[in-house]
């Protein structure tokens, strides 16, 4: 009801999407082992690109997004600030050497030029100092390094390798995947993909959450997660995994440029019992389950998290 978007101060709640959810990206460099900060990003749908072979499962898509990848053309902030530090040394050096030289000879540059020299020498230094701090602090992200001109002496700095991954932090509610089943053809045509896609009623996201996260590049972001046995059932169960239940599924028949999509639609017909619908324009059919699964042209996936009042009502 309206009553219960209203908090009990009169303001109106803020809502979150269903579908929104949150991902987490740590990327880490094989050179140097640094691990920059795990950034999370938020989505609302997931969106696979199918490969060109006859067959593919909803399975093998998560296992492709959430794989371990190796990255060759990295710019590692680390490496940088390494390198950076390296130069600065070696120009203070030389500045230090040149002021020497002119406080010894009486008919060098005096005054103003003496001034500006000094006070750039004393900019270089504070600029190592700020260097090596983040360095000793391993905090290369500090908004005093902002100014720092990385990598000043022109040369530039060699990529590095580095792995890459993302996971999902937080999944949401209704979880909603897309294939994208786009082919463009060197001759410029746009054609569709007819890979056949795999996908189960009961999905089990668990292995790609997030749980204790880990740095060590060559590692995965986050250790193995408990996953309880199929035999287990309660709460506990939900709480501890996190599985989703299809609840629809968007086909689309035809070409790339046209064509019918036709909904498969679970709908409860009363308070003991669900129906699968078919539904096209305005014809609405009942079908089962094992025809929707054949559904391998599917182009959306609509899935639903099973809660703890879900898995209570299946146990009673």
């Amino acid at each position: 009801s309206l009553t219960s978007l209203v908090s009990p101060t009169g303001a109106l709640k803020r809502l979150r999407s269903p579908f929104v959810g949150t991902s987490a990206q740590r990327t880490a460099c094989l050179q140097c082992g640094y691990t920059a900060a795990i950034r999370h990003f938020t989505f609302d749908s997931l969106s696979f690109h199918l490969p060109l072979q006859t067959r593919q499962s909803l399975l093998e898509c998560l296992l492709t997004y959430t794989h371990l990848d190796t990255i060759d053309d990295f710019n590692c902030q680390r490496c940088s600030v390494s390198k950076t530090l390296a130069q600065l040394e070696e120009q203070i050096l030389t500045e230090s050497s040149a002021a020497d030289a002119r406080r010894l000879d009486r008919t060098g540059t005096k005054g103003r030029r003496q001034g500006v020299a000094k006070a750039h020498l004393a900019k270089l230094q504070k600029e190592r100092d700020t260097l090596l701090r983040a360095l000793a602090e391993n905090n290369l992200e500090d908004a005093s390094m902002e100014k720092i001109d990385l990598l000043r002496s022109g040369t530039s700095q060699r990529p590095t390798r580095c792995t890459k991954q993302i996971m999902f932090a937080r999944p949401p509610p209704i979880l909603c995947v897309h294939f994208s089943r786009s082919i463009f053809h060197p001759s410029g045509q746009t054609l569709k993909n007819d890979c056949h896609v795999d996908f189960p009623e009961i999905l089990d996201l668990t292995p790609f959450v997030t749980g204790q996260l880990e740095t060590q590049p060559r590692q995965p972001l986050t250790k193995a997660r408990w996953v309880p046995s199929p035999s287990t059932t309660g709460p506990d169960a939900a709480t501890s995994t996190f599985q989703y239940r299809l609840q629809a599924v968007l086909v689309h028949r035809g070409s790339h440029s046209s064509g019918h999509f036709i909904t498969y639609r679970r709908a409860r017909v009363d308070q003991a019992s669900e129906q699968w619908f078919r539904i096209s324009d305005e014809t609405v059919d009942p079908v089962e389950l094992p025809q929707v699964l054949a559904a391998g042209d599917a182009y959306m996936l609509f899935y639903e998290r099973i809660t703890p009042q879900d898995m209570h009502l299946r146990s009673v």
